[in-house]
């Protein structure tokens, strides 16, 4: 069940309350010698609520052209229902946070753009029995474009700006600062039209 509310073209607010109930639920977990493989955890339940608000405003003075506000926050509450455990027990199922946040600013001009993005997500845990603790993290990347004549952008793209050390899955530290730069060429042939 879902609701939204625009307000011209630059104001938006969108939530959605969701329930889902399997009874077959496959996940990927880390078996003997850490070999990755899909797992039928059996019957699980999930509710939650996902909520976005984005605000656009247009700039008349100056080089820029927009700037743009987006929040998004989304509450999972999930059950394992399996193995045993009821309602009571209370266990999680593997790798979902309960919370998980982003924010994003973007600046826009009339050849490019830079958006500055975060990305949160709440305790997690690695496994079935919620024995495995995945610590919380926040991430902040920063991707700029800025094109070149008519066909060509040049971009950078700076991930985990401020080097944050965390692991996606259990025992799998993932990579401090990275950055990206490149051009992109984009080709529109003209096509022919039929007679």
């Amino acid at each position: 069940m879902g609701a939204s509310l625009h307000y011209k073209n630059w104001f938006t607010i969108e939530s959605t309350f969701f329930i889902q109930w399997t009874s077959d639920s496959i996940h990927w977990s880390s078996g003997p010698g850490g070999i990755w493989r899909p797992e039928n955890v059996g019957e699980a339940f999930y509710f939650g609520v996902d909520s976005k608000i984005r605000d656009e405003i247009p700039l008349s003075s100056g080089p820029f052209s927009t700037f743009g506000i987006s929040l998004s926050y989304q509450y999972l509450l999930s059950y394992l229902l399996s193995y045993g455990y009821t309602w009571a027990d209370e266990k999680r199922i593997p790798y979902m946070p309960m919370h998980t946040l982003g924010i994003s600013l973007d600046l826009s001009w009339k050849t490019g753009s830079i958006l500055l993005s975060g990305h949160y997500e709440g305790l997690r845990f690695a496994n079935t029995a919620n024995i495995t603790e995945l610590a919380p993290y926040f991430l902040l990347n920063v991707n700029v474009n800025q094109q070149i004549g008519k066909n060509l952008t040049a971009f950078a793209v700076v991930r985990n700006l401020l080097n944050t050390s965390y692991e996606s899955f259990d025992d799998y530290p993932m990579p401090g600062i990275t950055i990206t730069l490149g051009l992109r060429f984009n080709i529109e042939p003209k096509m022919k039209e039929k007679k």
